[in-house]
């Protein structure tokens, strides 16, 4: 398993409260969470951060090479649930924290499955050489006009309120978390992000941007798009991939 991860502040933001973790597991499986902060500078960056060693400590502590999809499933789930209840209970107790929370999208790829959980707008996407698919969904605003047949997919991407999720983690005291299993092969990038790098780039301006690309490559040319675009926020991306295109870790 390869892993590579970048995060970039932007044109526009002061600090970053993305925060990422990834690593390896048993055999050839490995992890990736991606979480993108919300309630001012300061508290939304604890809560990612927050967010993200809680997840990561579940899974390690969790994972085993005999454990079954369905338990995987559990894991991820329940992690999420136990990483709101850390955030409820630190604005219940701080009240300067209150309002903070924070997205999630983490992975397990285990065996040929990519596992998958998220709350809010950061994405999971496969990229084949050929071909990029959405694995999650978002909770947006806009996501749910599109499902209503209010707004095409292309308006969406230029809606004025796009940057409005309906779900985040520690926005309220149950938290509703998405799950997605999809078979994937050794030539597969698996790709997490935050919405800084999908408000300025299309689906297909990534799968253009990745062909011929090593993992590390291709983190580095994302960001530059994205601040091309205008930077308007923080821009995090992360690869898992199982073939030999090379690696990086920063």
């Amino acid at each position: 398993m390869q892993f590579t991860g970048k995060s970039d502040v932007g044109r526009r933001r002061t600090s970053n409260q993305d925060s990422y973790r990834f690593g390896a597991l048993g055999g050839a499986d490995g992890f990736a969470i991606l979480c993108d902060g919300m309630g001012g500078e300061r508290c939304g960056g604890i809560a990612s951060q927050v967010v993200c060693d809680l997840i990561e400590q579940r899974i390690r502590e969790g994972y085993s090479q005999s454990m079954s999809l369905n338990s995987v499933r559990n894991l991820l789930l329940t992690a999420v649930t136990a990483a709101n209840a850390k955030i409820r209970d630190m604005a219940g107790e701080n009240k300067a924290m209150l309002g903070m929370g924070t997205t999630v999208v983490a992975a397990i790829w285990f065996g040929d499955t990519a596992c998958l959980v998220n709350v809010g707008d950061s994405r999971a996407y496969l990229i084949s050489p050929d071909e990029i698919t959405q694995l999650t969904k978002d909770h947006s605003l806009v996501q749910m006009l599109v499902d209503q047949g209010m707004l095409t997919k292309e308006e969406a991407a230029h809606h004025p309120d796009k940057n409005l999720i309906t779900r985040a983690v520690g926005a309220d005291e149950t938290v509703e978390a998405d799950y997605f299993e999809y078979e994937t092969k050794p030539d597969r990038l698996l790709l997490l992000c935050s919405d800084g790098l999908t408000n300025h780039c299309s689906d297909r301006e990534i799968l253009s941007l990745a062909s011929g690309k090593t993992p590390e490559a291709l983190c580095d040319a994302l960001i530059a798009a994205a601040n091309d675009a205008g930077g308007q926020d923080n821009i995090t991306v992360l690869i898992l991939t199982k073939d030999e295109r090379g690696t990086g870790d920063e």
